[in-house]
């Protein structure tokens, strides 16, 4: 994104001192992203990160650890008014003050006018000061300093109305609000570590659509009633990425292979998978974690893939063996899975055998 700021963003912005008090407005969540620069900014996340056109503009701003460009475009303005304000001379200076002169007259299409409006409505103006706008004088208006980190604040206070509750509980609330919850709750905190993922850009998508709820999991289609949403290859619970990581028994023997138990070690709160999830994508190891949502994602695509026409009609089952006939038949019972490092690439490095019981590692 530096990069990216540096050569893109910089030259969309150029003059945004003069253009952006448009833009300003905090109403609602159209007025926020309606600035150009930020459908930019957007279509660079999505190249990074692999994700979808749908998905949430606040999770991919969270899962970069950003704000909307508002904010950003917001504390310039209130750098230069306080640059231009006490200013003495200059042209810049001139056309400051005959912008103040004309919002003195009664006219609220200047730039002035527009400035102090959006300051009102973030609360950084108290009301009675901007009702009696018009009967101020020069002086009075040019008086006024805006303190940055005041003003960033008061914006990012007013960008709270728009995140659902905290206290909701990601697997049970409304779909509309769930999957930005959950980024929250799940994936906010390790946000900074994960941009740190030195892997190719086939991993890295991967691993940033699975914590921005993008991998096209059973949880994901919102046809269905939660209570349907099952996992397809285990059928004891609601697919989502927490029974991928923790609770799916398809992928036991992923969480205890060498190159991932270490990641399972720390110790949750019994019970909160809130928390569980939390700790478990904060570790420091990021490269490991991407690899491991790596394997279960491309495990999961391949057990999927299987035909399993051979057993719809194979009689009453109890639960398990359903389970067990969903994941894997008898024709189809060893599959080859690539390196942890390359799972794109050929390399036999091992095979992971299902069974009737559980997935086996056969070396």
């Amino acid at each position: 994104m530096s990069v990216f700021s540096s050569l893109v963003e910089s030259v969309a912005s150029y003059g945004v001192q003069c253009w952006v008090v448009d833009f300003l407005g905090i109403s609602c969540e159209r007025d926020i992203f309606k600035i150009p620069v930020q459908d930019i900014v957007f279509q660079h996340i999505r190249i990074l990160t692999g994700c979808y056109s749908n998905t949430s503009r606040w999770v991919m701003l969270d899962e970069l650890d950003l704000h909307p460009c508002q904010l950003k475009y917001a504390c310039i303005l209130a750098k230069y008014w306080n640059v231009q304000a006490p200013c003495k001379e200059g042209l810049a200076h001139t056309v400051f003050k005959a912008d103040v002169s004309l919002m003195l007259k009664g006219c609220q299409l200047c730039w002035s006018f527009k400035f102090l409006t959006c300051m009102r409505d973030i609360g950084y103006i108290n009301s009675d000061f901007y009702n009696n706008l018009f009967t101020k004088d020069a002086k009075d208006i040019c008086s006024i300093k805006f303190d940055v980190k005041v003003v960033k604040d008061k914006f990012l206070e007013a960008y709270n109305k728009f995140m659902p509750g905290l206290d909701l509980d990601p697997r049970a609330c409304r779909s509309t609000s769930a999957k930005r919850v959950k980024h929250i709750k799940w994936f906010k905190k390790s946000t900074k570590q994960a941009l740190l993922v030195s892997k190719s850009n086939f991993h890295r998508h991967t691993f940033h659509r699975f914590r921005m709820g993008c991998s096209n999991l059973v949880w994901d289609n919102h046809r269905l009633d939660r209570c349907e949403r099952i996992c397809n290859l285990c059928h004891l619970g609601v697919e989502d990425e927490y029974h991928i990581i923790f609770e799916c028994p398809v992928y036991e023997v992923a969480r205890k292979m060498l190159d991932f138990r270490h990641l399972f070690l720390f110790s949750p709160t019994p019970g909160d998978y809130n928390s569980m999830m939390e700790s478990f994508f904060a570790q420091e190891d990021q490269n490991t974690i991407c690899n491991f949502v790596n394997h279960c994602m491309y495990t999961r695509k391949k057990l999927l893939s299987i035909d399993i026409s051979s057993t719809e009609n194979a009689g009453p089952s109890s639960r398990g063996s359903k389970r067990r006939s969903v994941a894997m038949s008898a024709d189809t019972s060893v599959y080859k899975y690539s390196k942890l490092d390359d799972f794109e690439s050929s390399t036999d490095s091992s095979m992971y055998v299902l069974d009737e019981d559980e997935l086996m590692l056969q070396t």
